[in-house]
């Protein structure tokens, strides 16, 4: 991604703004359907009693940070909690302990349309069942910027085709998003998070289910990004994107640093699901 790039460029200087800050962040999902009896909590088994409920802990003392033009690698195995950290993060999920501040802010004080125009998710595999062309795809992306009864303006549409070109996909304009392999998918879910517009981008599992080739083109993409002066948070089972990309590296689940990973940062102190 080259200076000339027109949309938005969030580059800053090495004291580069704290775009996500997580401090003592923790959350479990408590159990319903009544109390139980009294019993004795079962720390190996990630299990802790609250009042009268059993719940588990999916992840615990969880610190960290995203500056502008940095990129944030979430490392741990299937199962650990890495997408329900992301759905933390973007607000779907409120955390049991600790606090979230995106741009200095307190995440719960924001409103939707403000997260939106901060952080932009891709989910797992986004597009698959999806009708709408990858134009229409696309323009969902300024939703924070298009008024609630109002349509999308010139901009907008200026916007996305920018956008587009810039990633390549201007022949894909017009097909239907369920039509498209899944390396294009990706690709088109990558650059709805562009046209969002927000300083910071949140990619689960962005090469799960990728050939090699389309895994390098996304990665090569998260490069350019930071680049640009994004902020990047991805989540991976694999330390080897982490390295290629050069990234910080957070683990999820993982208390003793891996031999493989000796340059790695770990930010995240957590307890695994049983």
């Amino acid at each position: 991604m080259s200076s000339s790039t027109p949309y938005t460029q969030h580059r800053t200087d090495a004291s580069a703004e704290v775009l996500l800050h997580l401090d003592d962040a923790g959350f479990r999902y408590g159990h319903r359907g009544g109390h139980i009896k009294r019993r004795r909590t079962d720390h190996r088994a990630g299990l802790h009693r609250s009042g009268h409920r059993f719940s588990r802990w999916i992840f615990r003392n969880v610190n960290l940070q995203v500056r502008r033009g940095e990129v944030l690698a979430i490392l741990g195995r299937n199962g650990v909690g890495k997408s329900t950290l992301l759905n933390c993060l973007i607000g779907l999920n409120s955390l049991t302990e600790g606090s979230i501040h995106l741009g200095g802010e307190p995440l719960d004080s924001l409103t939707a349309t403000e997260r939106a125009r901060r952080i932009a998710y891709l989910p797992q595999m986004e597009g698959r069942g999806i009708s709408y062309t990858v134009t229409e795809y696309l323009l969902m992306g300024r939703a924070p910027y298009i008024g609630l009864f109002s349509s999308p303006s010139r901009r907008d549409r200026e916007q996305v085709h920018t956008v587009m070109e810039e990633l390549g996909l201007l022949d894909l304009a017009h097909s239907p998003l369920d039509e498209l392999s899944g390396g294009q998918r990706q690709q088109v879910g990558i650059a709805r998070t562009l046209v969002q517009d927000a300083p910071l981008i949140v990619l689960d599992e962005p090469t799960s289910a990728l050939d090699v080739a389309n895994q390098a083109k996304v990665l090569r993409k998260i490069r350019q990004l930071r680049d640009a002066g994004y902020g990047v948070i991805f989540t991976t089972h694999n330390p080897d994107h982490a390295l290629l990309l050069d990234a910080t590296v957070a683990l999820l689940g993982v208390h003793d640093m891996p031999d493989t990973m000796p340059n790695a940062t770990p930010q995240v102190s957590a307890h695994a699901p049983a």
